[in-house]
């Protein structure tokens, strides 16, 4: 389907918009905020331009649920108004051209379970503040341009699962805080560049849900602890292009999950 969206204000009572996967282009009218029944907006895989409009959107306030404009052309930064969808439980805006900081007000969609902004081009510090978003579960951050340490307050998120940070500016030491997430499946780190320090000893014994770890391309040294072995469940451990020393601990060997392992050192040359 090709096109624009036109006449959107007539559909008062729908619930479920999807349209997504076809060439539709153009922006997204404000006159979407006369739609005050929509729970879902599914606009992702479009050609979409011009920016978010957070205003219009944040009318929809306690009706919507679930949005999703990813891989599209939007540009600028990302609408603090984005806070004022107090019972948003998917927010999907990943592969666009979006530029600016993460807007701390995201941390009063208290609800929100999966949050996905991979793949643009937003820059600052990652906010504490989305350590009070406790019902998160999936949080995709990687492929930007973001900065600073990485926050001991994501170590309250118990219930997340997956969370992706690589090909960042990320810097600093791997929070021990971060030991208290024991659902978490997924953690991708690697491509930082400069996340530094030890390899948390807590993590191996607290970690127990693991599955993949990447902490490829940064800045770790010392040696890698003998309590990673007790993640059991971990298929993947990517720790390439660190500054890591020491004998590797044999008992790697037991982990009968185990099926990607990676310890490549920096070449000097």
């Amino acid at each position: 389907l090709q096109g624009t969206l036109k006449n959107v204000e007539m559909l008062k009572q729908v619930k479920v918009i999807s349209l997504g996967g076809n060439e539709l282009s153009g922006s997204v009218p404000d006159s979407i905020s006369k739609l005050s029944s929509l729970q879902e907006l599914d606009l992702g895989a479009n050609m979409f331009s011009g920016t978010i409009p957070g205003e219009a959107l944040s009318v929809l306030g306690k009706a919507l649920l679930h949005l999703s404009l990813y891989g599209n052309n939007f540009t600028g930064s990302m609408p603090t108004s984005l806070g004022d969808l107090v019972n948003l439980k998917r927010l999907y805006l990943d592969s666009n051209e979006l530029t600016g900081s993460l807007p701390r007000e995201l941390e009063r969609c208290a609800l929100l379970e999966d949050l996905r902004l991979r793949d643009n081009a937003l820059m600052g510090n990652l906010p504490e503040q989305y350590g009070m978003l406790e019902n998160l579960r999936v949080l995709y951050l990687d492929s930007n341009e973001l900065t600073g340490k990485l926050p001991q307050m994501f170590g309250a998120l118990h219930h997340l699962e997956e969370i992706s940070l690589y090909d960042n500016y990320l810097s600093g030491p791997l929070p021990q805080e971060w030991a208290a997430l024991r659902n978490l499946k997924l953690l991708y780190l690697g491509g930082n560049g400069d996340l530094s320090g030890t390899l948390p000893v807590s993590w191996g014994t607290g970690l127990k849900s693991l599955q993949h770890l990447d902490l490829s391309n940064n800045n770790m040294h010392g040696p890698i602890p003998l309590d990673l072995t007790f993640l059991w469940d971990l298929e993947t451990l990517r720790l390439r292009y660190n500054r890591f020393s020491g004998t590797i601990p044999s008992e790697l060997g037991s982990m009968g999950k185990l099926k990607e392992l990676t310890l490549e050192v920096r070449s000097a040359f």
